[in-house]
């Protein structure tokens, strides 16, 4: 028998060929056999995102609520986790806890479990398409590799974790604050900050970052130089017809920084891929870890040497570092000279934790009075010869100076607003976490006392005061969980205070009816995201039904000083590579806003995707903008904040981000 080997050749297309060559055309936006599954997921996934910005489980009171009335949008948590007790559920809209209902579908979570499945695989066919795309150009398909790491950690955060755990409530909900949230969960019950694999995740990004700044520096300008005799593919056009960088001059950068350099440059892009695709999987891994409650590798904190050796217990392998931290380090008990007691008046204490009026402006006083002199010190005189030689003298340089001084300023604002309750009185801005804390505990002391119990002398589950207990210095507190918080000073709490704490009598015969009110009112709008809290931690973590103008204020502060911070490490950067005479990247002449639309358009063809981009980029701005500044305004009832009417957009505030959009378009035209 012969067999015949050749290339067999059909007649005609069958349906396969004709679905092939429709997918893998050349076209402007590739769509592959992957995009089979990237598109209808991501559809999918971006539209209940988007529908948890417009409808939001308010189960008790509306049914369905528009978000922005109730304080829900991508800040805090659009899409928040379905309830613990409905453990790790589908939630099927069809499913026997739905029945088909979409209002209870929605009530129930299941939008969360919809967004982060139908993402996954969104996710999982985009890296698909890249390894597709990468197969059709004849490229390496480093771009799929390195777009494993994200698929990696968005599986092990929002799928692995809470599989490991007792249900989906324990991921994170699709939000910014809620992330925030996440994240601070993640270090409170797993210490996440002193795992090795946390670690090597951060020094792979930042590693990564490094490297891509520093090969960034080497680039020259490509954006403009567009031709076609590099296109291998219309959908992938790199307009980059030849090398147009050094890696004489690279390398010379690097080992003057570093002492090291890559002998080629495959080396170096070689590691611009390993290192930070190492980095999340890392990272992906410990999450997998904990997911299980592994903690054999956290070899950082050994709690049980600690716990065994208290000679051997120093800061680092304490467990509680975030309480380490935030204590003043400076209070006398942490002092080596324990034995030096400083009276209450001197006790030298952080800035943040000032609290009456006097220092307040007496510090501004002070602080501006030093900026008035320092002011009149510079106009009469000039740098010094070390300054001149360090700094950098460009309007550029002081672009980047101011944006540093106000990023530090966002940061500052941020804390004070977070923890001060005098420069930023509760009853303007919502009680701060302690605060909420603190109102819980008095809150049930007042309903149990009139229940007949003797707050006094009652015991709870530890052995401690239930209602009542000592703080380290022998104060009478609060007790409970709320105990973290005993040095909380509040208005409506200090009437009830004594020479040693509070008042065991004031407490049974001197509370008025307006701090029930007050506390009560305070405990139920915690800033935390929560209507509930348990001990100042929230309990109901979804930052949907109400969401204190404390929280909106000081992440506002907190978001806006870090954009500010990354554009002052733009800026600075750009002045100091303009001074040394290498300034690369993109050219002035041609940059993005500097000229406006009308030089824009006298070359239309190459920038008219350009002119797309800058009004897109602009619009977010300027919506953004619009969200940022619009703070919620709190109307306040004589039965304290009612839910329907809690949070509503200032139209003054509005107005605002319409003049900042006006600005905007001014400075495009002119």
């Amino acid at each position: 028998m012969t067999i015949a080997l050749g290339k067999f050749t059909k007649d005609e297309n069958d349906l396969f060929d004709i679905m092939d060559d429709w997918l893998r055309r050349d076209r402007f936006v590739f769509v592959g056999w992957s995009g089979l599954l990237l598109f209808p997921c991501a559809y999918f996934a971006l539209g209940g995102w988007f529908t948890g910005t417009t409808f939001v489980t308010s189960w008790y009171t509306h049914g369905l609520a528009s978000s922005y009335l109730e304080g829900c949008n991508f800040l805090t948590a659009a899409v928040s986790t379905p309830a613990n007790s409905l453990a790790h559920s589908l939630l099927l809209l069809w499913g026997p806890e739905a029945q088909g209902d979409f209002t209870r579908w929605c009530q129930l979570g299941g939008l969360w479990t919809f967004v982060a499945l139908h993402g996954a695989f969104g996710l999982i066919g985009f890296m698909l398409r890249q390894f597709e795309l990468a197969r059709s150009v004849q490229l390496r398909p480093y771009n799929a590799i390195a777009f494993s790491g994200p698929i990696a950690v968005f599986v092990s955060v929002f799928l692995i974790y809470p599989l490991g755990q007792s249900g989906w409530f324990f991921a994170p909900s699709f939000g910014v604050a809620a992330i925030f949230r996440f994240i601070l969960f993640f270090q409170g019950f797993h210490n996440w900050t002193l795992n090795p694999f946390h670690m090597m995740g951060v020094a792979g990004v930042l590693g990564a970052a490094l490297l891509c700044a520093i090969h960034g520096a080497t680039v020259e300008n490509t954006l403009f130089e567009d031709g076609d005799g590099a296109n291998t593919f219309r959908a992938f056009n790199p307009t980059q017809a030849e090398e147009t960088y050094s890696m004489v001059t690279a390398n010379r950068f690097w080992s003057q920084i570093f002492g090291v350099a890559f002998s080629n440059k495959r080396w170096l892009h070689f590691f611009m891929l390993f290192v930070p695709v190492t980095g999340l999987w890392m990272s992906a891994l410990g999450v997998v870890g904990l997911a299980l409650n592994l903690r054999a590798y956290d070899f950082v904190s050994q709690e049980i040497r600690a716990a065994e050796d208290p000679e051997f217990e120093t800061f680092y392998t304490k467990n509680i570092l975030l309480n380490e931290g935030i204590r003043a380090w400076m209070a006398a008990q942490d002092q080596p000279h324990e034995n030096l007691i400083f009276p209450e008046e001197v006790l030298p204490r952080w800035i943040v934790s000032v609290d009456d009026l006097e220092d307040i402006i007496g510090g501004h006083v002070w602080l501006g009075s030093i900026c008035i002199l320092g002011g009149i010190w510079h106009i009469l005189t000039k740098p010094f010869a070390w300054a001149r030689r360090a700094l950098v003298w460009s309007g550029e340089a002081y672009l980047s100076y101011s944006l540093a001084a106000l990023s530090v300023f966002g940061f500052i604002a941020c804390c004070f607003v977070w923890f001060n309750n005098t420069a930023y009185p509760s009853e303007f801005y919502g009680p701060t976490g302690p605060e909420a804390s603190q109102a819980q505990a008095f809150t049930f002391l007042v309903r149990d006392q009139r229940l007949g119990a003797n707050v006094g002398s009652a015991q709870g589950p530890t052995g401690l005061g239930k209602y009542l207990m000592r703080s380290p210095t022998g104060e009478v507190i609060f007790g409970g969980e709320t105990m973290r918080f005993w040095d909380l000073r509040a208005p409506w709490l200090e009437p009830l205070r004594g020479p040693n704490g509070l008042d065991l009598s004031r407490l049974k015969k001197d509370i008025q009816p307006w701090q029930e009110r007050r506390s009560a009112e305070y405990m139920t709008h915690a800033p935390l995201g929560s209507l509930n809290s348990v001990g100042g931690v929230a309990t109901e973590i979804n930052a949907v039904n109400y969401v204190s103008p404390r929280s909106w204020l000081a992440t506002s502060h907190f978001v806006l000083g870090f954009f500010l911070f990354v554009g002052h490490l733009w800026h600075a950067g750009r002045a100091r590579a303009a001074a040394a005479g290498f300034e690369k990247g993109i050219d002035r002449d041609f940059e993005p806003g500097s000229n406006g639309i009308v030089f824009l358009l006298v070359s239309w063809r190459i920038k008219s995707m350009t002119l797309v981009f800058q009004l897109a980029v602009f619009a977010l701005i300027a919506t953004s903008s619009i969200l940022l500044i619009s703070v919620p305004v709190v109307f306040a009832s004589p039965d304290g904040w009612s839910s329907n009417k809690n949070v509503v957009f200032s139209g003054t505030s509005l107005w605002i981000g319409l003049v900042f959009l006006v600005g905007i378009l001014n400075s495009l035209i002119s």
